[in-house]
């Protein structure tokens, strides 16, 4: 009669981490993600312009909604790094959400002067990531 194996799961952190959460955490990119830290530099400075010529222009409502923005968008693009770079990964669960969070910060814009809701951010065509990692 054969005896049944014992199936050993893996313990300890999984190999392959995004990064996305230490970025959330710390405020820093990867080392290995050199392109994003670009990336959202360059998306910062765009989003400054649509709502004031300088940062100092923004009221407190839009600095804080353009801070979650950045940071959002920052831990979306670790995950979608991570998930263009290996072949077989599942995206987190919260993945969407965070998502979603990013369209709904994007569709809400506060006035500098009234503080009331005056539409979305402009749209502007978004360079691809594969731009950033040349790009010096």
């Amino acid at each position: 009669m054969a005896k049944n194996k014992i199936v050993k799961r893996p313990r300890g952190r999984p190999k392959l981490r995004h990064g996305g959460y230490s970025f959330m955490r710390s405020g820093k990119i990867p080392a290995d993600k050199p392109e994003i830290e670009r990336y959202l530099t360059w998306l910062r400075l765009k989003y400054i312009d649509d709502l004031g010529p300088e940062e100092a222009d923004l009221t407190a409502g839009q600095a804080v909604l353009l801070n979650k923005l950045i940071t959002l968008e920052g831990l979306t693009r670790c995950i979608e790094v991570m998930a263009s770079r290996e072949e077989k990964v599942m995206l987190p669960q919260r993945y969407m959400s965070y998502v979603n969070t990013i369209v709904k910060i994007c569709q809400v814009r506060v006035s500098p002067l009234s503080g009331q809701k005056t539409g979305s951010f402009k749209v502007h065509s978004v360079p691809a990531l594969n731009d950033f990692i040349f790009s010096i």
